[in-house]
């Protein structure tokens, strides 16, 4: 009988409707590649963008209203900071009031024959 019980107990636990699960939300960095990549954000948007999700989120359009990844902030920075070079200088200028370029690469001292 306990047997009958449990396993009716079982079979009705597994025919239930299990809550939902809510939807797993995506962070800004990756909702500014999708667009980035699909074309809907130009070059100096998308760093710039990238920049204002970490210094600056009041600044950010509403559709990016996600939330910064845990570990996102250093690899944004990294990354606007290589790109840097390939920014217009309007955009350079603006951005350097939170993110201070890479110094260039030194020269390569040349060999005396």
């Amino acid at each position: 009988m306990k047997i009958n019980y449990i396993l009716m107990s079982v079979m009705f636990f597994a025919c239930t409707d299990s809550p939902p699960i809510s939807e797993q939300s995506v962070s800004i960095m990756q909702q500014l590649e999708t667009d980035f990549d699909n074309g809907k954000l130009s070059n100096d948007e998308f760093y710039t963008y990238l920049t204002y999700s970490v210094y600056a989120q009041e600044l950010l359009p509403k559709k990016y209203n996600g939330k910064l990844g845990q570990h996102d902030a250093s690899p944004i920075i990294l990354n606007v900071k290589r790109a840097f070079p390939t920014l217009s200088l309007d955009t350079q200028n603006h951005l350097k009031q939170w993110i201070k370029p890479l110094p260039p690469k030194p020269s390569k001292p040349r060999a005396n024959p």
